[in-house]
Formats: C-alpha cells, sequence, structure tokens
C-alpha cells in the first residue's frame, strides 16, 4: 500500500502544468510567511488602520477578517466571516496595495487534487469598503482540461479569462456581504 501512495505522488508531481494556476507562483509552504495582519490609513486622516486576519472559532469553518477603521475621534470595526475559508492550505493572507487598497490572498495549492489561488482586492470607497477586484487561478494536477484563471476589476468591468479579454457587469459588492463561495459566473471553471 505504502509504494502505491508513493507512486501516486511521483506521478502528480510529474504532470504537465496545466491551463489556469501558474506553478511557479506556488511557493513552498514555508517559503514565505503569511501576513495576518496589515497597517494603513484607508481614509487619509493620518490615524493608522489595521486588517486582521482572526483564527475561527470552534464552530466556524471561516476565519474572521476584521478592519480597525480609526479616526481622531472614533473607532469603526468592519468584520466578514465568511470570505477566508479556514482549512485553505497553505493559508491565507494580506498584502498592502500602493494605491491604498489591500489583497487577501487565499492560497489552496499544497494539498488535494486540486489546486486554488484567489486574491480579493479591497478598497475603500464612499466610506466603505468594497471589492474591487477578484484573481482566480485554478487547475486540477490530474485532468489538465480543468481549471483556468479569471482576472476582473469590478469597478471598470474589465478583465481576462484564460488570458483572453473580457468585459463583464461593474458590481459594487460591499465587504460585510461578499462571501468566499461568490464568484463572477465568467470565473467558475
Amino acid at each position: 500500500m505504502r509504494s502505491l501512495v508513493v507512486s501516486c505522488f511521483i506521478f502528480l508531481a510529474a504532470c504537465t502544468s496545466p491551463k489556469g494556476l501558474d506553478p511557479s507562483r506556488l511557493p513552498a509552504m514555508d517559503a514565505i510567511p503569511l501576513e495576518r495582519e496589515i497597517q494603513t490609513d484607508f481614509n487619509s486622516d493620518k490615524v493608522e488602520d489595521s486588517v486582521k486576519i482572526i483564527p475561527p472559532s470552534e464552530i466556524s469553518d471561516y476565519h474572521t477578517l476584521e478592519i480597525h477603521l480609526s479616526s481622531k475621534n472614533n473607532f469603526q470595526k468592519i468584520e466578514n466571516k465568511k470570505l477566508i475559508y479556514a482549512f485553505s492550505n497553505p493559508g491565507a493572507s494580506l498584502e498592502v496595495l500602493e494605491n491604498g487598497s489591500f489583497k487577501v490572498i487565499i492560497d489552496h495549492s499544497s494539498i488535494g487534487r486540486s489546486a486554488s489561488l484567489r486574491e480579493y482586492t479591497i478598497s475603500y470607497r464612499d466610506e466603505k469598503f468594497i471589492l474591487s477586484g477578484i484573481t482566480i487561478s485554478e487547475y486540477d494536477r490530474i485532468d489538465p482540461d480543468l481549471g483556468g484563471s479569471c482576472d476582473i476589476n469590478l469597478l471598470t468591468g474589465q478583465g481576462e479569462r484564460n488570458a483572453k479579454p473580457i468585459k463583464v457587469k461593474r458590481e459594487r459588492i460591499e465587504l460585510s456581504s461578499l462571501g468566499f463561495e461568490w464568484l463572477p459566473k465568467v470565473c467558475r471553471f
């Protein structure tokens, strides 16, 4: 039985890289630390704001994404408890972008038949955090015809699916209502 398991792993490692997720973007689990907290000034009031990924409680399958929006006179906490699936491996991390937005990166590439990488770009607009972009890459380690890639700017409606330009309906989705299961139709593989 052990030789069968080892043979399966060798077979999967030898498979050619299918369309969709670029395997070169998949670092070894210990290659980079996961950033679980970031700080920046989203509302340009010269007071640091923070975003944190908080581990799930025993009764939840999702991490909590918690934003602390501070100003000189008050404090606001924004939460999302259904975006970051807790059992992704190696997991989720955060990244501050130069334009003042941030990314939630959910990497599920180290185990299982399928691998996926989701990047949600979150922007602060009109005093709300909204989903401004989504990038998805998925592939099946056994069937190279399954999977694909999708990159969409929801503010402009422009993007790409499997490296071909597409246009989609512009959408304004608030972070508080965004769930892991939501995907634009063109990004479902």
